[in-house]
């Protein structure tokens, strides 16, 4: 029982701030934290933002890996919007080469054009999925969680010695 605690208080941690608003923000910084390269201020930014505020972690740890793998794909497009945005604007060059000897920016590495096009690129497509996700939540959130549940790899999960003892361990007053 000891040694399971740690992975009970796991699925409480996914199964709590299970909001709308909760969830579909749990999304958003997955796909910040997968398509924004790890090595970078704005990645850390973003990972002090998933454990200070109170957003759906299991839907963070559901969509990182799975935009984390899109990333690697995309990374000839974020090269691209990254250098336009580099080159192509006068403006915007002139303000990163004086942000660049500002004191915490060159940490953001936002002079690699593959960083700030990934960047740009999760900021662009947050607001419509965001709001995609949490009408979808807002509506079919009940839905949705019944879908999961009946699913067979969740009655085998169900059915395991592991889950039983989880279980017991919920239920039990603290």
């Amino acid at each position: 029982m000891f040694l399971l605690r740690p992975l009970f208080h796991f699925f409480e941690l996914i199964r709590k701030e299970s909001s709308p608003f909760q969830l579909a923000a749990g999304v958003i910084m997955g796909i910040y934290l997968g398509l924004i390269p790890m090595l970078s201020l704005q990645w850390v930014f973003f990972l002090i933002c998933v454990i200070i505020f109170r957003i759906n972690v299991g839907m963070t740890l559901i969509s990182f890996p799975i935009f984390w793998a899109l990333s690697d794909p995309l990374t000839t497009f974020f090269d691209h919007v990254g250098f336009h945005m580099l080159t192509h604007y006068s403006m915007f060059r002139w303000l990163m080469a004086g942000l660049y000897h500002a004191p915490l920016i060159p940490f953001t590495r936002f002079n690699n054009s593959i960083v700030l096009g990934a960047t740009l690129t999760a900021l662009a497509v947050s607001v419509p999925i965001f709001t995609v996700l949490y009408l979808v939540f807002k509506k079919q959130g009940s839905n949705i969680f019944w879908a999961v549940v009946s699913t067979n790899f969740s009655r085998t999960l169900y059915a395991t010695r592991v889950f039983r003892i989880y279980d017991q361990y919920r239920q039990t007053p603290r």
